[in-house]
């Protein structure tokens, strides 16, 4: 069985998740408020921690974000509005797993998940 972590990074709360085999066998959840950087993604890694084992990580992101994997902010939370979040290096916060992480907005994540697993009949 192969495990995979997800990580949906929204405004207001996060949602977190780890699945088997494929995206749609969700096996464990959990969600919390979204508060400071540090906080929110303290919590993150802890809970990821406490469900490991699994072999890559993806992320979605409330932005902007930098998604070029060439620039030196890439993974980051660049200008936004949610207070403290400004510059916020998400990707580098989940770096230590050492496993691979995908990175895109909370916009286009979704979208591509329809387009992959979504009923289109």
């Amino acid at each position: 069985m192969t495990r995979h972590a997800a990580v949906e990074l929204g405004g207001t709360s996060i949602r977190l998740a780890i699945c088997e085999d494929t995206p749609l066998n969700i096996i464990a959840t959990h969600e919390l408020n979204t508060t400071t950087p540090d906080e929110s993604l303290g919590a993150c890694n802890k809970w990821l921690e406490e469900n490991k084992p699994f072999v890559s990580i993806g992320i979605a992101s409330f932005g902007p974000v930098d998604l070029d994997p060439n620039s030196e902010t890439y993974g980051h939370i660049t200008t936004t509005p949610k207070p403290h979040w400004g510059m916020a290096d998400v990707v580098g916060k989940f770096k230590h797993f050492d496993v691979p992480i995908g990175f895109d907005t909370d916009v286009n994540a979704p979208a591509l998940a329809e387009i992959e697993y979504g009923d289109h009949g």
